[in-house]
Formats: structure tokens, sequence, C-alpha cells
């Protein structure tokens, strides 16, 4: 065999060893290509089936039944509020939306986006910007405007009390106190003096909501980062609180729950959430008692379930997806379909 004939056999030995190498890495690819495509994704141990958490099949059901729903035609209607004659108010843009009876009576149109909205018991209507609130006569004209509370604020709940207006600012992690006449008192910032709990409010999202103690005795606040309500005196005192962390239905689950809090004239409590999108109702001691609407009466996830209630115990929540202020009522059959 001569030295060409043995450099051409050489040459063939490796082209050929090299084809074999293709062959088996192409083999081998097509081998871990279906591997992955069959077999099955690992399993998150710490993620929650929600849809699973949204049915209620088997939760207590309180005896709510939804009687009514008023349509709202606003840009991105964000919080509502009745008066003593049971007319609605219904903040979103840079307008507000009077309806008596059911009806649209007029709209009052203000210069900034209304973050939120109140009205005393005599009829005086409170509407809070970013950072400052104006007050406004029956008729729907200023009648002052309070100060700047700082670049940081962003105004996220107003109640007017017979004495006292307090404004929560999730901004400034803090609740602004004021006098009627718009003259600010002092801050409540949730700290405790005694040394328990010196975090004060925790709150991730901005969802900072409170209502007035209907027995005259301060307000209770929403700590949404603790998952609980706190009670404060006017003096700015915490004496107490209730709510749970927890996926049961009786418990606050997420980061920051409850996002919406009113007190009922009974001084039962009726709350909403997000994440999970449910309205609940809760005894003066803060016992859970059922829904007041369960999570399958709204759209997944919608947030900014505004709350209000009437002087008879009616329930208004305000649903941003279906634009409506929808009303729910207790005494009837158990909200079972």
């Amino acid at each position: 065999m001569n030295h060409r004939t043995k450099n051409l056999m050489l040459s063939i030995g490796l082209l050929g060893g090299v084809g074999c190498l293709m062959v088996w890495g192409v083999l081998t690819m097509l081998r871990d290509v279906r591997e992955t495509v069959t077999k099955p994704a690992e399993q998150n141990p710490y993620q929650y089936d929600m849809d699973a958490l949204r049915k209620t099949d088997e939760a207590p059901q309180a005896a709510w039944r939804e009687v009514g729903a008023i349509p709202l035609p606003l840009d991105h209607p964000k919080d509502l509020a009745l008066d003593a004659s049971g007319t609605l108010y219904v903040c979103g843009g840079n307008e507000i939306l009077v309806v008596k009876n059911g009806e649209e009576a007029k709209r009052i149109e203000l210069d900034e986006p209304v973050r939120c909205i109140d009205v005393d018991k005599d009829g005086k209507l409170y509407a809070a910007f970013s950072r400052r609130v104006v007050q406004l006569n029956q008729q729907g004209e200023l009648e002052a405007e309070w100060g700047d509370l700082g670049e940081l604020a962003e105004i996220t709940a107003i109640a007017a009390g017979p004495a006292l207006v307090y404004v929560a600012d999730y901004g400034n992690r803090r609740v602004w106190k004021f006098d009627k006449t718009g003259q600010l008192l002092e801050a409540i910032d949730g700290v405790n003096p005694n040394g328990e709990e010196q975090g004060g409010f925790i709150i991730p999202s901005p969802y900072f909501d409170l209502t007035l103690d209907v027995n005259g005795d301060g307000v209770w606040i929403v700590n949404p980062g603790r998952l609980r309500v706190e009670h404060y005196t006017p003096d700015g005192e915490r004496t107490g609180h209730w709510g749970k962390s927890g996926w049961e239905a009786e418990e606050f689950c997420g980061c920051c729950n409850p996002t919406h809090i009113v007190q009922l004239p009974d001084g039962s409590f009726v709350t909403s959430e997000k994440g999970i999108e449910r309205v609940k109702h809760y005894s003066k001691d803060g016992a859970f008692i059922g829904y007041v609407a369960p999570p399958e009466s709204f759209d997944s996830g919608v947030t900014g379930l505004a709350l209000d209630a009437g002087a008879q115990g009616r329930v208004y929540i305000l649903d941003p997806s279906w634009k409506q202020a929808r009303i729910f009522e207790e005494g009837l059959a158990p909200y079972i379909d």
C-alpha cells in the first residue's frame, strides 16, 4: 500500500468517525428536547391555587343579597360616599357624580383628579386630591381649601366626623387629623408609645383606608401590611385591633388587606379585598360572620372595591370593572345559588 492510498484510507476513517459523532450528537439533542417537552413542570410548593381559593361552596355565607346597581358613567370611578338622605356621591377623574333616587342629579367639576371623598352629617362634601383636601357645600361650590401635605403625600381615604376629619396618607404612612376649619392638629403614625410593634403602619401598596367609629370614639384604621384593623381614640391612642392573616375565609391574605372598610350602624364591619376579590361581614368584635359578596360576584383581578353604608345598613360597593355602585342588603335569603 503506497503512501497516497494510506492517507486516503486514514481520511475516510476520520470522516466516518466525525459523521458518527454528529449523528450521535443529533440523536442526543432530539432525546433531550423530547424529554423537555414531555416532562411535567415541577410544582412550586409555595404557589397557591387562586382559582380554588375563589370558590366558596363550603364557606360560611352571610344573609346578604344584591338588590340593585347604579351605573356610573365616569372615567375610572375611584370612591363613593353617602349622605344622611341617601344621596350618593362618586368621584372619578376630575368629577364628582351626584346621584339622587338612582338618577344622576349633577356633576361637580374640579381642577385635579379626585382620589377620595366623604360627606359629613351636615351634608358638607370633602374631596381629596393627591396632596390636599377641599371642602364643598351641598351645591358643589368650593368653601375652603386646606393646606398641602407635602410632596410625599398620596391621600387614599377621608372620614369626616362631627368635629374631626381624618385623612389617610399612603405616601407619608400616617393619618392626619384636622378640625372642621381645616386646621391640622396632629398625625397618627401607628407607633405604639408603649414600645410594642414600633413599625407603625405597613402599607406595601396604595390602599390605606379608615372608617369613623359609629360610637363617636375615634376611628378604625386598616393596617394593611399587618392584615388587620386598628382602633384609635381621637387623641391618637391605639386601644385595640382585630383581624389575622391566612387563607381561610375569615382571614386576610396577600401582602396587604383589607383594602377598604366601613362600619355599619349596628357596629359591625364590612371589608373588601384584592387578590381574592371579596366583600365580607364581621361582628363589632371582629368575628367573621360571612360574605356580603363572595369572589364569584366580581371579575377576577378587579381592585378598588370602595365601600360605604346607608343609614339603614345597606352596603354600597364600588365596582370599577362594571362601573357600578352595587347595592347589597342583609336579612334576605343567603347568598347561595
